[in-house]
């Protein structure tokens, strides 16, 4: 079976607009920008769908998991002959990894969906060597849209959310499964859904251009939509 005729939220369904590919990129390069590099190793992506961030260049080794058998069909169809990339089925509250096995973990838009993030940020913490680094996305809280999703369950007309994190309160969970926070990055002002939209790849360089002058006039927290927040597992004492 031809997953990608089926499926609708396969690659090729998603990011078929300039904008999307646009914001799919500038996420990547604001990711590495947050990591530093990208090393040696076995790098783990929870999370990782049809495979949307791992369409990195060697040096490392990707492993990526996901709870959706379709999603990760289309991954393993997109990267076919690729000997870089390996997909697994797995919960990210429970990962099916043994400790210390991971030199990075990388989870976008995962935590935000699960009900309780503390425990699968533990879970990638457990499986990273010490030395690791792990970066996360927590959805920023100041955000307009994640005050509009708080008012609407306010209003009783969404559902309660945790999904939604002070920048400090992100620094705080990851702290509190041993992990030292070393770098973040702030982006999308320009809320992605809206970057979706554009059909011209002219338009899409005006708005990453906007994003930098957002950044720079209005702070890195005001109005943006995601935060990144690099971590790296400390070696064990003695």
């Amino acid at each position: 079976m031809d997953v990608r005729t089926r499926d609708p939220f396969d690659f090729e369904a998603r990011y078929n607009t300039a904008g999307a590919l646009g914001a799919l990129a500038y996420e990547q390069r604001m990711i590495l920008e947050v990591l530093g590099s990208l090393r040696p190793g076995i790098l783990l992506n929870v999370g990782t769908g049809f495979g949307k961030l791992i369409n990195f260049p060697p040096p490392p080794e990707i492993v990526g998991m996901d709870s959706s058998e379709s999603d990760l069909a289309s991954a393993v169809q997109r990267y076919s002959g690729d000997a870089s990339k390996h997909f697994v089925v797995g919960d990210a509250s429970s990962l099916p990894f043994r400790d210390d096995a991971f030199d990075q973990v990388l989870s976008i838009k995962v935590i935000k969906f699960l009900e309780d993030p503390e425990a699968a940020v533990s879970e990638m913490a457990d499986v990273l060597k010490p030395g690791g680094r792990l970066i996360v996305d927590v959805s920023n809280k100041y955000s307009p849209a994640a005050i509009l999703r708080r008012l609407g369950s306010w209003l009783r007309v969404r559902p309660p959310t945790r999904a939604y994190f002070a920048f400090g309160d992100g620094v705080k969970m990851m702290a509190s499964v041993g992990l030292t926070p070393f770098s973040h990055r702030a982006m999308f002002k320009v809320d992605p859904v809206f970057w979706r939209t554009l059909r011209n790849k002219g338009l899409v360089n005006f708005v990453e251009q906007l994003e930098g002058v957002l950044d720079r006039s209005t702070g890195p927290w005001f109005l943006s939509r995601y935060v990144l927040i690099a971590c790296e597992k400390p070696y064990a004492a003695g």
